[in-house]
């Protein structure tokens, strides 16, 4: 008998036999789909997260430091040696500024920060700024009805800064735009420019003009003297260090416990990763209590599947077929609905990639874009591996049942 005697005979079974099997068909599809896709989709996630917490904010630890650099120059001067350093700088965040020449008829809102080395490998258009000019995020999205504004139309371009103080002065600053650089992948929003060192000090220092003079304001007005209520009143002058791998954050802290290094990375990162494995445990747990009641289930279907068909089974063996080629050709049955469920969940599971990245793409903000969703092929094989283990429990169960079958005294009616 041929193998295509054998596929004849089970594509003719198969098409009368109405509905047989179909329980098994669904739990195959449902298992396999939730299996394939959470594992697919954890696993691209999983990637976009890693190269987040590896970007140089992730990589970044702080020390506060006074206004004549002296903590700086001791970091620089005790870890200029150091392997796992990459660079020390002084560090400037968030200072708020607003942008002119970007949007016409209106100020942009950006925060500035330092210039770190780091971020080289991020650079889109131009180069990195040096002191006059400033970097601008390649994409500027949120600020119209475009999906993004490309910073790289105003590289060679002349902006002018404003930063206000707490007196409510205005001082504006003239700077080149010098370069982009990839905020998306470099997950620093949609606002934040980088100036040189030199410059983000002095907009730091420009914008805390003042401060001073309002603690003793809010003093007279509150009645309330004591210095320690009124954190925040000086420029907080910092350094930052910049390690070349995420895993020598702890040892470059306890190496230098003296200066309260401390992360500048968002626990944020982890927090989702953390999410998206706890659902891909539920995922697994219910494939696999949808693997094990499929297992049952072509258990018990073939025992059934084969008392119900003892007078076919018989006429089989009357018309020259041995039990192994009946067994062959039920086997191929149930196999072909193990098939039928594996085919229609890797079809939806590819389609809800497809719709996934889709919708990263034209409905989700810009910074989702560093996800792009990708089918792990490797789940495929072992949920081929998991149809071939439901396929040996179905083969024992077939010849398990028909030999205990006396098929020719089936049809003498004994």
């Amino acid at each position: 008998m041929s193998f295509a005697d054998y596929i004849k005979s089970a594509w003719k079974n198969e098409k009368s036999g109405g509905g047989r099997g179909k329980s098994l068909t669904i739990l195959i599809f449902l298992g396999l789909y939730l299996f394939l896709t959470m594992n697919s989709i954890t696993d691209s996630v999983g990637k976009a997260v890693d190269r987040v917490i590896d970007i140089p904010a992730g990589r970044t630890l702080i020390a506060n430091d006074n206004n004549k650099g002296e903590i700086y120059e001791k970091m620089r001067e005790e870890m200029k040696e150091e392997n796992r350093i990459e660079e020390v700088y002084r560090y400037v965040s968030g200072q708020s500024i607003q942008v002119s020449d970007i949007r016409e008829g209106a100020m942009v809102y950006l925060t500035a920060q330092t210039y770190p080395q780091a971020m080289q490998e991020y650079l889109c258009d131009g180069e990195k700024p040096e002191e006059g000019e400033i970097l601008l995020p390649k994409y500027m999205y949120g600020f119209n009805d475009e999906q993004y504004l490309d910073g790289g139309k105003f590289v060679g371009k002349t902006v002018t800064v404003r930063v206000t103080d707490y007196n409510e002065k205005e001082t504006e600053f003239s700077f080149l735009v010098s370069g982009t650089y990839d905020n998306v992948y470099a997950v620093t929003g949609n606002d934040t420019v980088f100036l040189a060192q030199e410059d983000a000090i002095k907009i730091m220092e420009t914008a805390g003009e003042g401060k001073k003079s309002k603690m003793l304001q809010d003093m007279k007005d509150s009645g309330d003297y004591d210095a320690t209520h009124y954190f925040g009143y000086e420029n907080q002058y910092r350094c930052a260090v910049v390690v070349k791998n995420i895993e020598d954050i702890s040892e470059t802290q306890e190496k230098y416990a003296d200066l309260k290094l401390h992360t500048q990375a968002d626990t944020m990162h982890n927090t989702i990763k953390e999410t998206f494995e706890i659902l891909r445990l539920c995922a697994n747990g219910i494939m696999l209590l949808l693997f094990i009641t499929a297992l049952v289930d072509i258990m018990i279907m073939t025992v059934h599947d084969i008392r119900k068909r003892k007078w076919e089974m018989a006429l089989y063996q009357v018309q020259g077929y041995t039990k192994g080629q009946i067994t062959g050709i039920l086997l191929l049955e149930y196999c072909g609905k193990i098939l039928r469920g594996i085919a229609v969940a890797l079809i939806l599971c590819i389609l809800t990639i497809i719709t996934g990245n889709w919708l990263i793409t034209h409905k989700l903000s810009m910074e989702f874009s560093m996800i792009h969703l990708k089918f792990a092929m490797c789940y495929f094989w072992y949920s081929i591996a998991l149809a071939g283990i439901l396929l040996t429990g179905g083969l024992y169960r077939i010849h398990s049942e028909l030999g205990k079958m006396d098929l020719i005294n089936i049809l003498k009616g004994e």
